[in-house]
């Protein structure tokens, strides 16, 4: 269930640009990780789909395209096409124009890619479908901090923090700035 502010489809039904005061269910949706970005919502749904709505400018609710907004759950596709779409979702995150999941242990983002934060290694305008990070395996969780990503990742008894993104404010904990930008995860120095 959703409530606030509509004016992008935030709360997964038609744009009415309406203050909601109570939560509104979303018809069909059973959840185990829901987060909700500046004007976009996801969701990891109980059948391990991704699910967003709302804003999608930059594309940030993965659903192949940039029509703008998407008011109603949308599953997040693995190519621009949607001919297959992200699955064994354990995790999900979104802020302002991207997002991130963690599905089957790998990290995969998409939308706005300005600022590095699909953390794939480059950092050009914005991708609408689910990518790849370079965290192939063991993330356990997801999260957005600004438009700065984290993850956490095990590696047999040992857990690390990744972060990618914008690093103007050394973000990441590793020490460097970047240039400003993390285009690949990295490691605090502990």
């Amino acid at each position: 269930a959703c409530w606030g502010n509509n004016s992008s489809g935030e709360l997964g039904f038609t744009v009415d640009g309406a203050m909601h005061l109570y939560p509104i269910t979303i018809a069909g949706l059973t959840a185990t990780f829901l987060t909700a970005g500046n004007q976009t919502t996801c969701a990891a749904s109980t059948t391990g789909s991704a699910l967003c709505w709302g804003a999608n400018g930059s594309g940030q609710v993965g659903a192949g395209s940039s029509t703008d907004p998407i008011s109603t759950p949308s599953a997040v596709c693995t190519k621009q096409d949607c001919s297959t779409k992200l699955s064994g979702v354990t995790s999900v995150a979104t802020y302002d124009n991207s997002a991130c999941a963690v599905a089957g242990g790998a990290v995969q983002c998409w939308g706005d890619n300005t600022q590095g934060q699909l953390g794939d290694g480059n950092a050009t305008s914005t991708q609408n479908f689910a990518a790849s990070t370079a965290i192939a395996s063991g993330a356990v969780y997801v999260r957005s901090g600004g438009e700065t990503n984290y993850a956490i990742v095990k590696n047999g008894a040992e857990q690390n923090v990744k972060c990618w993104g914008p690093d103007q404010s050394y973000n990441c904990g590793d020490g460097l700035d970047g240039g400003g930008i993390q285009r690949t995860p990295v490691s605090p120095k502990w």
